[in-house]
């Protein structure tokens, strides 16, 4: 497993081999259906890459994560490009986009320029479906950086819970600073949080 930086995340990336029919193994298909997201990367200097595209939807559907006979899928899916510094990519993708329905989802790159890996970056934290929470300790400075990853449309009290188990029996209130705003807002554990608060946590006194 290799990190990806994004802003003041790592996110985890499992690379696997090639989608190949006749030798893709049982463990593969275990890493992607444990995944929360499934990138495809596909080499825009293969002029076979139809055939490589063929053989990837193959594999997907035997490991059952790409209905068949339709273009549906059990995981989410994020398709990229990669080597877009090389002189026929456009050419290789719109070959591809003709067959396939991946035009407007397609992220190019190019990895050895590192071109657009921002965008990439983006698309991945859009696809997961997580929010970044920062935390800071009453009377203390604020914790800017190594922020809570949680799942979108979290409460106070799973971050609470993702802090310390016991913080949900203790929690009483939190302060909550939202992003570009000035003043906190008092906040009770239902509240829904959004990428990017700042949250105060109080809590009764363990005895």
């Amino acid at each position: 497993p290799g990190m990806f930086q994004y802003q003041d995340i790592q996110i985890q990336l499992v690379d696997t081999p090639a989608l190949a029919t006749g030798v893709a193994e049982n463990w593969l298909g275990d890493i992607m259906r444990k995944s929360d997201l499934i990138m495809i990367l596909l080499d825009l200097s293969d002029d076979d890459i139809l055939e490589h595209m063929d053989q990837t939807m193959s594999v997907l559907e035997q490991f059952k994560i790409k209905i068949p006979q339709q273009w549906e899928f059990t995981k989410k899916i994020l398709w990229a490009g990669n080597k877009i510094d090389t002189p026929s990519w456009q050419d290789i993708k719109n070959i591809l986009c003709e067959l396939y329905p991946i035009g407007n989802e397609i992220i190019t790159i190019s990895a050895l320029e590192r071109n657009n890996l921002d965008i990439l970056g983006e698309e991945i934290f859009k696809k997961l479906e997580i929010i970044r929470v920062y935390t800071k300790v009453p009377g203390k400075p604020a914790e800017m950086k190594d922020p809570y990853t949680i799942a979108a449309n979290s409460t106070l009290e799973d971050l609470a819970r993702a802090i310390h188990k016991d913080l949900v029996k203790s929690f009483r209130y939190a302060r909550l600073w939202k992003q570009g705003k000035g003043n906190p807002v008092i906040a009770g554990r239902d509240y829904v949080l959004e990428d990017r608060d700042l949250v105060e946590i109080h809590a009764e006194e363990t005895k």
